[in-house]
């Protein structure tokens, strides 16, 4: 099977718009992330009084870097650069080089869902802000009732809803694709090429398309977009969440497990408080055994 698979492409995408880190984090606090900027550099508040870089894996040469003035009484955690001390470690679900991609190297079961999801979906890119309003919001209601997922859940509002998908459109970067079924949108995904990286950042669909492998498709698609790039060094898919669900199937579909030393400064109480108070998630924080420092 592996010399004949074939899936169709996707055709008829524009070409990636990249964005600048500064572009990228007018758009995550437009969908309402904390951003902060301290001296050049740009932080994501990811817990109450803690922060990491707006792009966590971004390595950073310097020992004591401006920091967000809340994190005086929490901290910061970022990639470390040469000759930087590190004391625990962060891990990202990566793949690269991304031109190297090619569904060929897939594993036969991923191999088949791929086929068996071509036959059924067409993956487009959508422009039209008014009609994505209008499919995306009932799969995004199907979503959540699938999931329950918290984050940002308030978007089961309709007005909250249009308001976010206002907000997507303004940035024409954003690449946004839609998993069609004949005319009806069944899964949608959102995209950021942000300085040498896509950032597969959003995806829901119905609970009929995930079961058809939908998700398989809509990851191939974004990844083959990405490897039409030369630009373009690697697909980002998030933080690593501990293993299983969701970091598995993107393990099984050619992503990696990488993992970085990282410095974690902050406040020494906080930090004593949170190791005494809530060792595991001290120690998913920490991400290593790192006892002595920090």
């Amino acid at each position: 099977m592996s010399q004949s698979f074939n899936v169709v492409t996707i055709d008829g995408v524009a070409p990636l718009v990249s964005m600048t880190s500064e572009q990228y984090g007018r758009f995550q606090t437009a969908m309402g992330e904390a951003v902060v900027q301290a001296g050049d550099r740009l932080w994501r508040r990811v817990r109450p009084l803690f922060y990491r870089p707006l792009l966590p894996f971004e390595e950073i040469s310097d020992e004591s870097p401006a920091r967000p003035m809340l994190a005086c009484f929490g901290g910061v955690q970022y990639v470390t650069g040469e000759n930087v001390l590190d004391n625990s470690m962060m891990h990202f679900i990566i793949s690269k080089p991304s031109a190297s991609y090619s569904p060929t190297n897939l594993d036969y079961n991923r191999r088949r869902q791929l086929s068996m999801a071509s036959k059924k979906f067409k993956i487009r890119q959508v422009t039209d802000p008014l009609e994505f309003r209008q499919q995306a919001y009932l799969i995004y209601l199907d979503f959540y009732g699938r999931t329950r997922y918290a984050y940002k859940s308030g978007r089961r509002d309709p007005d909250r809803f249009s308001s976010w998908v206002g907000t997507v459109f303004r940035f024409p970067q954003v690449l946004v694709l839609g998993a069609y079924e004949g005319a009806e949108l069944r899964a949608v995904s959102l995209s950021q090429y942000v300085e040498r990286t896509v950032l597969y950042s959003t995806f829901f669909s119905t609970s009929d398309s995930l079961k058809q492998y939908v998700s398989d498709l809509m990851l191939h698609s974004v990844r083959e977009i990405a490897s039409r790039d030369k630009r373009v060094e690697q697909v980002y898919a998030g933080m690593w969440k501990g293993g299983g669900g969701m970091d598995n199937f993107y393990l099984l579909r050619g992503f990696a497990k990488i993992s970085k030393p990282a410095a974690l400064r902050g406040n020494p109480v906080t930090r004593l408080l949170l190791r005494s108070l809530a060792p595991q998630r001290y120690a998913t924080l920490v991400g290593g055994n790192y006892p002595s420092h920090g």
